[in-house]
């Protein structure tokens, strides 16, 4: 057991190594000196119910940035809300029409389906509905850069958390909010070191997420969507999930575009229980995902040829429960048998948790004292993955009616 835990402890340094290596690799892809696309090729998509009120701010971002359309899908319930926040600024979108289209029913696949049959633009942007575009005069030609090689079927930018400055103060701050701002800083420096180390993409992450239509549409992309299955049942959730389960499955490239100009923020949560079923959505997507990939299709052998390191990466999320348990056991015999190689497995991840909390409050000051519930989810990472093993089988949109 004590070589069990010396072993975790090289390979826990070790990747930390690759990590910190492949992020400083990760450059942004240069705007082409002769663009092929432009913004005018480009269909907003957003799918919405239960519209929140800072929409109609965030869509000011994206009628900014001068796409050729913008196609909102709701259902007849939330209508009447979507068009109350859309009155703003209908002297403002005169340049870029905007289609409200309904869905028969709350699911978010069928919403996107809608909103992808409707499409007009070579490319498609996927976004959420409480996202604003921090640059909107440059996010579009930054997104475009990667689809002038013409195998780039998928990409995502830089995605950050949005707290109103007003809220950026001890006390007003909440947990929810600062685990939701600790959770996107890290992933942002997670998702291009994964694309720097084999040209993989984790998740093409729907905040804001460019497609080229075309390519999809060849592969039916628009069957495989509202026909997806788990378990038996269709799914309604999980549609940036799937997307890059598909882009994979059918051996499209994607591409993570790591510049500045290419950043977005979602406006998030405040309230903790909300945040904490986000969470275990998440989760139980991405191990929906994860064994998919690993298991079905492609395969491992398959997915490891395309993307070695991801492959990896799937495959110890897929196994982060047993090998949580695995460490629970061999600490618990190490603490018995030679306690100095507990101590200092113990030691070293308290270390590394102390050296990271402590740059993120450096960075965010105003967030320390809410800094616990980042922690406590954390570690009990494997106790919120054990909970989505057993509900494996749920679909639950979970933080909207």
């Amino acid at each position: 057991m004590s070589t069990f835990l010396a072993l975790s402890l090289l390979w826990d340094w070790r990747e930390s190594l690759v990590i910190q290596r492949c992020a400083a690799e990760c450059k942004p892809i240069p705007l082409p000196q002769k663009p092929t696309l432009y913004p005018h090729d480009v269909s907003i998509i957003v799918t919405t119910v239960n519209t929140p009120d800072s929409f109609t701010e965030a869509l000011r971002t994206w009628l900014a940035a001068k796409p050729k359309e913008i196609i909102l899908v709701t259902v007849e319930r939330d209508e009447p809300r979507l068009r109350e926040l859309l009155a703003p600024v209908q002297y403002e979108s005169a340049a870029v029409p905007i289609t409200v289209l309904l869905a028969p029913q709350v699911n978010r696949r069928e919403q996107m389906g809608i909103a992808f049959d409707a499409a007009s633009g070579k490319i498609l942007a996927n976004v959420d509905d409480c996202v604003f575009w921090k640059q909107p005069a440059d996010i579009l030609p930054h997104m475009l850069a990667p689809f002038e090689d013409e195998e780039i079927c998928g990409v995502v930018g830089r995605q950050g958390a949005y707290i109103a400055p007003e809220r950026r103060k001890r006390g007003i701050v909440t947990a929810a909010e600062v685990a939701a701002l600790k959770y996107m800083d890290a992933n942002q420096k997670l998702q291009a070191a994964r694309f720097a180390a084999d040209g993989g993409c984790w998740t093409l992450e729907g905040r804001t997420c460019l497609y080229r239509k075309d390519a999809l549409q060849k592969a039916n992309f628009r069957h495989a969507l509202t026909n997806d299955m788990w378990m038996g049942k269709p799914l309604n959730t999980g549609d940036d999930s799937f997307i890059t389960r598909f882009m994979i499955t059918h051996g499209f490239k994607m591409a993570v575009q790591d510049a500045p100009e290419a950043e977005i923020f979602k406006v998030v949560m405040r309230d903790t229980s909300l945040y904490a079923k986000q969470t275990i959505r998440w989760q139980r997507t991405s191990l929906q995902t994860c064994t998919s990939l690993v298991l079905l299709d492609p395969g491992f052998w398959a997915l490891r040829r395309q993307y070695p390191y991801l492959a990896r990466k799937y495959t110890e999320c897929s196994l982060r429960l047993p090998i949580a348990v695995a460490h629970m056991i061999a600490l618990t015999l190490a603490a018995q048998r030679n306690p100095l190689v507990a101590c200092l497995f113990i030691l070293y991840h308290a270390y590394g948790t102390l050296k990271d909390y402590s740059a993120f409050v450096a960075k965010y000051p105003w967030a320390s004292g809410q800094i616990w519930f980042p922690v406590v989810l954390d570690y009990l990472g494997c106790i919120v993955h054990a909970y989505c093993w057993s509900t494996i089988g749920r679909d639950e949109w979970l933080t909207r009616n």
